[in-house]
């Protein structure tokens, strides 16, 4: 799995300064509610605002298919264990141990 790595220009904790004009402050101000333009109106000036850059994109799918490969040996062990449980001298040996007060 690939590692991100924060540059010594990057720090985890800062400030992100973000400017707007009076009116749209203002209404910030009075609704307490903040407004987001829709992807669709930055289709033709920005037709990539909204996506997610290749190398976050790639590293996601990564963390995915880990996750995804992890999860399908987990599932195929417990129906191998399942399996086992069909041979009834198995079964009901399994079946005794579980019932059995200790």
């Amino acid at each position: 799995m690939s590692r991100l790595i924060i540059g010594a220009s990057t720090h985890e904790v800062g400030t992100l300064w973000r400017y707007m004009p009076i009116d749209k402050f203002t209404n910030l101000l009075e609704t307490s509610e903040l407004f987001f333009t829709p992807l669709a109106f930055h289709m033709k000036s920005d037709p990539f605002e909204g996506l997610l850059p290749a190398v976050t994109r790639d590293m996601t799918a990564a963390v995915i298919n880990e996750k995804r490969q992890k999860m399908l040996c987990w599932i195929k062990n417990k129906e191998i264990q399942f399996s086992s449980l069909l041979d009834s001298s198995i079964r009901d040996a399994k079946l005794r141990e579980l019932m059995s007060i200790k």
